[in-house]
């Protein structure tokens, strides 16, 4: 399955959006459809991403509409045939991706009482039932959802600080700390294979403390490959961490990769809470190992209408 921004306005992505139509005027009367045309998803505030099989055929489809405090998922839809493969999933993700890029704090949507399916959809990924939003009425077919996004409200205040070789040993110590629960979790916490692993990549110019008012709480290391920027550590400190630090850093660094026209890649421990974090900004897996789990991040291409 291959997802990516495509323009609306294709043959088979047009024939995709009717099938939606249907089913859904199949289940609401024509004053409880909220949806977008071909023209509205086209708009520059719109970001549609589409899910071709491997013979190219479009088989799911999602929207986000980017605001200045949240993004909008509209038009999601995937075809029957091709439930049950996670492509729902890996739309959102790459939405969500394109909403946080975008600085938004939350996603919203409205769905429909008449889709227990979406409704659990949704609840799974980490959506909540809330109130009406926007120009919406407080209409009985309407349940209106929110997923905050990370960092939502509380900007991470942090700087990014040079290393130099004799920061080893330090750089050692905050890396045990990190590491710890994840190795310990699957048996495999030994300080000695974790000082031989940062050994052997460790490069002061690719690596850089994360200070927060004055304080050392965190280190990266990014090195600049010819196909990728990779990314072969992130860590803050346990005590530290679900303060939106982290993922204010990962945001700097998808921007990073985003300018330099590549895509982000790492490896996280199999069974690690980072691979959940690493996924909710929008990484897609792309192998595994015995003991690590890649994932890639690819900033969206700028939309372009296909040629007539």
């Amino acid at each position: 399955m291959h997802i990516a921004f495509e323009h609306p306005d294709q043959p088979d992505i047009i024939a995709l959006i009717a099938e939606l139509d249907a089913y859904q005027g199949g289940l609401y009367p024509p004053e409880a459809c909220y949806t977008l045309d071909i023209t509205g998803l086209a708009q520059p505030q719109v970001r549609f991403a589409v899910a071709r099989d491997a013979a190219g055929v479009a088989c799911g489809c999602a929207a986000v509409v980017l605001g200045a405090d949240c993004g909008e998922i509209k038009r999601m839809y995937v075809q029957p045939a091709a439930r049950g493969q996670g492509v729902a999933g890996q739309l959102l993700l790459q939405l969500e991706a394109e909403a946080r890029a975008a600085g938004c704090l939350a996603l919203m949507l409205e769905t429909g009482p008449l889709q227990p399916a979406a409704l659990a959809f949704y609840t799974a990924q980490g959506f909540a039932r809330c109130t009406a939003f926007g120009d919406y009425p407080d209409h009985p077919l309407s349940v209106f959802m929110r997923k905050p996004l990370a960092d939502d409200a509380v900007p991470a205040g942090y700087q990014l600080q040079p290393c130099v070789a004799d920061d080893f040993e330090a750089l050692l110590t905050l890396r045990l700390a990190a590491m710890r629960p994840s190795l310990q979790a699957i048996g495999r916490f030994d300080p000695e294979r974790a000082r031989a692993r940062l050994a052997a990549s460790f490069q002061p110019a690719d690596t850089r403390w994360i200070a927060r008012a004055g304080k050392r709480i965190g280190f990266l290391a990014r090195r600049q490959l010819a196909d990728c920027h990779y990314l072969d550590h992130l860590y803050v400190l346990p005590g530290l961490q679900g303060q939106g630090v982290g993922g204010a850093v990962l945001q700097h660094l998808q921007a990073e990769a985003a300018a330099a026209g590549l895509p982000l890649c790492l490896g996280a421990l199999r069974g690690s809470a980072a691979n959940l974090f690493y996924q909710r900004h929008g990484f897609v897996p792309t192998h595994e190992e015995e003991w690590d789990i890649y994932y890639r991040w690819q900033a969206a291409a700028k939309l372009a209408k296909p040629a007539e």
